[in-house]
C-alpha cells in the first residue's frame, strides 16, 4: 500500500491511498482538474479511485468533491453530521455511505477505520487506512491530541499529522484576534509544538514516515515545523530521518 498528499494547506487538502486493487481519496479540497493532474503525476487513473472519504466539510477539504464524484461516479463517505453539512453545499452522501467513528468499513481490499477528532466542524474524523498489515493514519485538522487520536495513529506505518502554525508567528501575525483564538483553541489547529509533543507517543517500531501537514502559509514554515519536531525527537532519542513536510501545492513524497 502507498499514499501521497496531493495538496496540504489552507487552499486545499487531499491525500490518496492505494494498493494493487483499490484506491481512496481522503478529502478533495482542490479542484477536480488539479486532482486529476496530481493523480496523473503519480501514474494513477482517476477511474481507479473507489471513493472519497471526507474528514469534515470545510471548503479546503471538499472543494473538488462535487465535480470529481459526478465525473467519475465516486461514492462519498462521511459521518452523519458532515453529510448534513455537505448536503447544504449541494454534495449528496447516500444513507448507505454514512460512516461512524470507531466502526471499520471495507472498500475493496482497504479497511477504513474512522476516529473522532476535535475540530470546529459538524462531526469531524480522522482515518486509518489498512491493507495487508500496512496502516496509514491521517489527522490533518484537529485542535488537540487526545487518547483516541494517539491510539489510532500509534500503530501506523505512515502518519499524516497536522503542524499548522508556529505560535509566535501566529500571535505576531496579521490575523484578527478572534481568528487567533479559534486556531489556538481545543477545536482549532495543532501548533508545531503540540504536534511535536505527540510524536514520541505515536512513533514506534512500525513507523517508517511521518508527514507534517496543513502548514499555514501565513503562520508557519517548513523549516520551523521540522526544527521543532526534530528537537523533541532528539530529546527522546528517536531518529528524525522519518520526518517530511507535505507541500501546500502539488504532490508530496510517496509514503
Amino acid at each position: 500500500m502507498q499514499s501521497c498528499s496531493l495538496a496540504s494547506g489552507s487552499k486545499g487538502n487531499s491525500i490518496v491511498v492505494w494498493d494493487e486493487d483499490s484506491a481512496v481519496l481522503v478529502d478533495a479540497g482542490i479542484s477536480a482538474k488539479k486532482t486529476q493532474r496530481a493523480l496523473g503525476e503519480l501514474g494513477i487513473d482517476p477511474k481507479h479511485i473507489s471513493a472519497i472519504l471526507v474528514t469534515h466539510e470545510h471548503s479546503d477539504h471538499v472543494g473538488g468533491i462535487r465535480v470529481l464524484s459526478n465525473r467519475f461516479g465516486l461514492r462519498v463517505h462521511a459521518t452523519a453530521g458532515t453529510a448534513s453539512a455537505l448536503n447544504e453545499l449541494g454534495i449528496r452522501v447516500s444513507s448507505d455511505d454514512i460512516i461512524r467513528a470507531n466502526r471499520p468499513m471495507d472498500i475493496g481490499e482497504l479497511t477504513i477505520k474512522p476516529f473522532r477528532v476535535s475540530h470546529d466542524a459538524a462531526e469531524p474524523v480522522g482515518f486509518v487506512v489498512e491493507s495487508k498489515n500496512t496502516k496509514v493514519g491521517i489527522a490533518t485538522d484537529l485542535g488537540r491530541m487526545d487518547v483516541q487520536v494517539r491510539g489510532s495513529l500509534s500503530s501506523c506505518n505512515v502518519v499524516y499529522l497536522e503542524a499548522n502554525h508556529d505560535v509566535d508567528m501566529l500571535m505576531s501575525g496579521p490575523y484578527p484576534w478572534a481568528l487567533k483564538e479559534r486556531i489556538l483553541g481545543p477545536r482549532g489547529h495543532l501548533s508545531n509544538e503540540a504536534c511535536a509533543r505527540a510524536l514520541p507517543e505515536i512513533i514506534g517500531k512500525r513507523t517508517r514516515k511521518v508527514m507534517l501537514c496543513h502548514l499555514s502559509e501565513t503562520n508557519n514554515t517548513a523549516v520551523a515545523a521540522i526544527n521543532e519536531a526534530q528537537r523533541v525527537l532528539e530529546q527522546s532519542d528517536i531518529s528524525s530521518k522519518i520526518l517530511r513536510v507535505s507541500p501546500r501545492n502539488g504532490p508530496g513524497q510517496l509514503a
